[in-house]
């Protein structure tokens, strides 16, 4: 939908925005030099827009800084001193995840399996694969009273806060922290928010392969859509064929959207490639992710 041809200098300039303080400072007026440098590639975004999207836009863009939202919860007891490190065997269990898309209506959800000893990197790309993300934006994790991201491009720190690799960080060790849930915001334009609820931790059934998806309903937004009110009003125009922008819009997203249809088959194969990673031992994700565009 336009927007996968030019991800490395998009994600520079989503990082760039984080970085803004407020208005008329310094680091302002480089952002507006960011965005000079950056035209061609935001006029290739506008242009792609959905119609109601570039009627909200027009008139929006100032100097204001753009940051992702925290929502950070404490844990339910003290961080251990010797970093939270679970034990060998804890690793091998299974978390079972409910994940909920903040501000859908209906809402859009998914339950998946997944390994504890994932790394949170790789929990990205399941969420992305479960949400059918393309993975042209920033991410950030939010987890016990700490941030976890992409520090080499996001920087080492975020609204005050230290900003902790991904990479390093595995779920087991999140949770054994005292976290029963965590946000996982994605792409902080559109600014998706994945509540994320551990409902178990269990033992793996024999034989199964893991990460396994479980249950959910409906399908994700598109890429680009304008966040939970600009995907409100894509719903809107895509199911009444009489509104002026109907047909536009279904040759921006390039088809019709069925907003029932979890499209269990695409989530599944994505799956499948992290599952045979897995078993092959590559480092590798399930789609061209933020931390390959940067290497």
């Amino acid at each position: 939908m336009g927007t996968t041809g030019f991800p490395r200098r998009f994600v520079m300039l989503e990082s760039a925005v984080l970085r803004l303080p407020v208005c008329l400072s310094s680091a302002c007026l480089q952002s507006v030099a960011g965005w000079l440098w950056a035209w061609p590639i935001s006029s290739h975004f506008y242009a792609h827009s959905p119609p109601f999207f570039k009627r909200h836009v027009r008139g929006t863009m100032g100097c204001g800084a753009a940051r992702p939202v925290t929502h950070i919860k404490a844990c339910r007891h003290p961080e251990p001193r010797d970093g939270g490190a679970a034990m060998p065997d804890h690793y091998q269990k299974i978390a079972r995840l409910r994940i909920e898309l903040a501000g859908t209506d209906p809402l859009v959800w998914r339950q998946v399996d997944v390994p504890l000893d994932l790394r949170l990197r790789r929990v990205h790309e399941v969420l992305q694969a479960l949400f059918d993300w393309h993975g042209s934006h920033l991410h950030q994790f939010e987890a016990c009273g700490r941030l976890y991201g992409l520090p080499e491009v996001m920087g080492n720190a975020q609204a005050g806060m230290r900003l902790y690799s991904d990479k390093n960080a595995k779920l087991g060790t999140v949770l054994s922290r005292g976290a029963d849930s965590f946000v996982y915001t994605y792409d902080f334009g559109d600014n998706w928010d994945h509540q994320v609820v551990v409902e178990k931790v269990f033992e793996p059934e024999h034989g199964m392969e893991y990460p396994v998806l479980v249950d959910g309903a409906r399908q994700a937004p598109p890429e680009d859509v304008g966040g939970p009110p600009g995907f409100a009003a894509f719903l809107a125009v895509m199911t009444d064929d009489r509104h002026p922008d109907h047909q536009e819009l279904i040759e921006w997203y390039g088809g019709r959207f069925d907003a029932k249809d979890m499209q269990l088959e695409k989530v599944e194969a994505m799956l499948a490639r992290i599952r045979r990673s897995r078993r092959n031992g590559s480092a590798k994700g399930s789609r061209m992710t933020t931390d390959k565009v940067w290497q």
